[in-house]
């Protein structure tokens, strides 16, 4: 079996993802000039983060490359960020909706509800002056993270427990080490998930030091600045944080402040967390989003359910399929980790209790046992069962990844660092790395094998190959009868209604109509080819030759017994799809209701040879050229959608957006309210005659103000935790004085 270890820095494209990196490396050096001047321990101090940020470096090795990784999530939280990108390089910002071809059908997923992501995609792309793909800098996003949460984990060690610096880097590679953390991206796409990596350990290291400290308002700052950002990284993880951010400043409140900040504090803190997150409970609100993952109340039995599945598997090395629920586990080095807390816990004070109960209220509701743990579900409110969804171990892990190397410090800063304990330490925690790097075999060598070649991963992203999944219309609880899982084209996606609501006319029927009293282009009858899919299936093949200027409208004739797979391929083109219906009624298929047209919007170049192949018998399609002019229903642009047609009689043009609160239309420049379709699509009303309709987002009035005021909190939060640190330092030069 060949070797599917990833060599560091072995794939093409990663060359364009210098500046950032380079950026991160400056940080780094700031990181080590802070931490280092008090002792003048440079060299040790380079050597222990240099070493964290290598780990980091090889374990997303796979990611140093512009070629698309993983399947059907990482492509669509590709597409995100190339419709973030995109529209901002027309100018489109601030941006509420998905509008380019990459997101024509309105998409809201992460730019609404986790819109981290797509900003520091965003902030990527400016900083590599826009040379990146749009996977080049997805994989950059991973990238930045990783490496970001070595630096984090290890700041936040070396603060806590500066005696002990010595077991700083081995506590930030059992963080990143964590199986559960490379097991949820290699294994499953979920990206907002790593994309809290650098923030977490902050988090509670703000929590940490606000339990100890009485007037010192750094850790307030840190704390809540943090868990701002967790929430527009991944809104699910910071759902669960959010009560122990609450019950900290309750303890601290009880047993730790005094004076006026006893009660100043936590209101501030809360002020200010309102104050960042605002835009983003404002944005979810005016969805009005109908998903939920407890519409019948058995979200308790589902997690149950895989929390039986994969407990058992937590506790034992990592196994192939990387998907296994037993994979995301916390790792033994880590559970190590909180065991010897467990033992220290007199010496690491209110803060280390405080961290002993979060992991084991964690640990509680992760144990299969149904006649305890079950009721506990049952009693979860369920906008909180919605964000745990049904797997909890993809968050709570995480959480206590990055927790425990802060528990550890706040234990360790109790003990005298006898040379003969550390170097007993040092052995027991260098063992857990040197495991923790084993097992990260499996998901690295599995990274490898979904790489996309560079050819591959440019037809994904071909204007003729994009590919819509179905999270814009999950949130809402519905999908347009027109939906299909295989590629669609947007401008055969808006249509003619009339007053009652009723299709009247679409591109693909009336441009059939138009052609078929004409010989076709081509007809195509697939014959059976040289060789075999496998020993069942034969696999027929046909081909027709473009002219390089023309588009395609492909006129399917099906057999009786239309069951199964059909693709095209060209040099810049793959489709597949599934018959008899691969998607709603109305969607291109062999159904009953379905449509047998498939438009070919192909871009001009030179001419090419498209080949259909198929496993079906008796299936056929002929094949018309036409030009885009000839479309009754023209789409001339995408930013801001501007349809022309011609209607026979009043009705209305509606859109393949989804229609949510904020969006705004003309029609032959006079403003027209829109309207919600049968299909729940944006549907503009137009008159008899020629009509000229501009559909844009603009957001209710609410949301841009929301947006505008967490963006002015997030530009005055460096000056008030410059303010405090400066405010810090002197109250500490005061009491040394004194």
């Amino acid at each position: 079996m060949p070797d599917l270890t990833p060599p560091l820095f072995a794939f093409v494209g990663w060359g364009a993802m210098f500046p950032p990196l380079a950026l991160l490396a400056v940080f780094d050096a700031l990181v080590v000039w802070r931490l280092a001047r008090a002792d003048r321990q440079w060299r040790a101090e380079i050597i222990a983060l240099v070493a964290v940020q290598g780990l980091a470096c090889w374990l997303v090795a796979t990611f140093f490359t512009s070629n698309h990784i993983g399947a059907g999530d990482s492509y669509h939280y590709g597409l995100q960020v190339a419709d973030f990108i995109t529209q901002l390089r027309h100018g489109v910002f601030p941006i509420f909706v998905g509008q380019s071809e990459f997101g024509f059908n309105g998409n809201i997923h992460t730019m609404r509800t986790a819109p981290y992501y797509v900003h520091l995609g965003a902030l990527l792309n400016f900083l590599t002056a826009g040379k990146q793909s749009f996977f080049g800098i997805q994989n950059l996003c991973v990238i930045v993270s990783v490496l970001g949460g070595g630096t984090s984990a290890y700041i936040a060690v070396r603060t806590l427990a500066p005696a002990w610096r010595v077991v700083a880097p081995f506590l930030a590679a059992l963080y990143l080490l964590c199986p559960a953390l490379m097991v949820i991206l290699i294994g499953m796409d979920m990206y907002p998930t790593i994309m809290v990596l650098p923030w977490l350990p902050i988090f509670w290291l703000g929590v940490a030091g606000g339990l100890e400290a009485r007037d010192d308002t750094r850790w307030l700052i840190l704390s809540t600045a943090s868990l701002a950002l967790i929430w527009y990284a991944h809104p699910a993880v910071a759902a669960w944080l959010s009560p122990f951010w609450c019950a900290a400043l309750a303890v601290r409140f009880v047993f730790v402040a005094r004076g006026p900040g006893r009660f100043a504090h936590p209101i501030l803190a809360g002020a200010a967390l309102g104050w960042l997150v605002i835009y983003l409970f404002v944005s979810v609100s005016t969805l009005h989003l109908q998903y939920s993952n407890n519409l019948y109340g058995r979200a308790a039995e589902a997690i149950m359910a895989n929390l039986r599945l994969g407990w058992a598997a937590s506790w034992k090395p990592l196994v192939a399929p990387i998907g296994n629920l037993g994979n995301i586990q916390l790792g033994y080095a880590l559970t190590g980790v909180g065991v010897g807390c467990l033992f220290g816990l007199r010496r690491s004070g209110l803060a280390g209790m405080f961290f002993a109960g979060v992991s084991a209220l964690l640990l509680l509701l992760l144990l299969p046992i149904t006649s305890v743990i079950q009721p506990l579900w049952h009693a979860m409110p369920d906008k909180l069962l919605d964000a745990t969804n049904v797997w909890p171990m993809q968050r709570f892990y995480p959480i206590l990844a990055g927790a425990l190397p802060i528990w550890a410090a706040l234990t360790l800063r109790g003990i005298t660092p006898r040379q003969s304990l550390k170097g007993m330490l040092i052995v027991a925690l260098a063992v857990g790395v040197a495991w923790g790097i084993g097992q990260e075999k499996l998901p690295r060598s599995h990274a490898v094998v979904i790489m996309r070649t560079p050819a591959s991963t440019s037809t994904l992203l071909a204007p003729g190959n994009i590919k819509l999944g179905r999270v814009s219309y999950l949130f809402f609880g519905f999908y347009p009868s027109y939906y299909s899982h295989g590629i669609t084209e947007p401008t055969f996606e808006t249509r003619l209604l009339d007053r009652d609501m009723k299709p009247v006319l679409d591109n693909a029927s009336a441009l059939y109509a138009l052609k078929s009293a004409a010989p076709p282009t081509a007809t195509l009858t697939p014959k059976i080819g040289i060789y075999p899919l496998n020993q069942d299936i034969k696999r027929r093949e046909a081909t027709f030759k473009t002219d390089g200027h023309s588009q395609y409208l492909l006129a399917f004739s099906f057999p009786a017994k239309a069951d199964g797979v059909f693709e095209l391929f060209a040099p810049d083109l793959y489709r597949q799809y599934t018959l008899p219906e691969f998607g709603e009624a109305h969607a291109f298929g062999a159904g009953p209701q379905s449509t047998p047209y498939l438009p070919l919007c192909l871009a001009p170049g030179t001419p090419e040879t498209i080949l259909l192949r198929t496993e079906l018998t008796g299936l056929t399609a002929r094949v018309f050229a036409f030009q885009p002019e000839e479309l009754p229903i023209r789409t001339l642009s995408l930013m801001p959608l501007e349809i022309q047609t011609t209607a026979a009689q009043a009705g209305y043009v509606e859109t393949p957006r989804v229609l949510i609160p904020g969006y705004r239309a003309t029609v032959n420049g006079i403003d027209t309210p829109v309207v919600r379709s049968l299909e729940g699509l944006v549907a503009v009303p137009v008159s008899a005659g020629p009509a000229r309709v501009v559909v844009s987002y603009e957001g209710p009035r609410a949301l841009r103000l929301a947006f505008w005021f967490s963006l002015v909190g997030f530009g005055l939060l460096p000056w008030f935790g410059l303010w405090a640190w400066r405010r810090a330092a002197q109250v500490e030069m005061v009491s040394q004085s004194s």
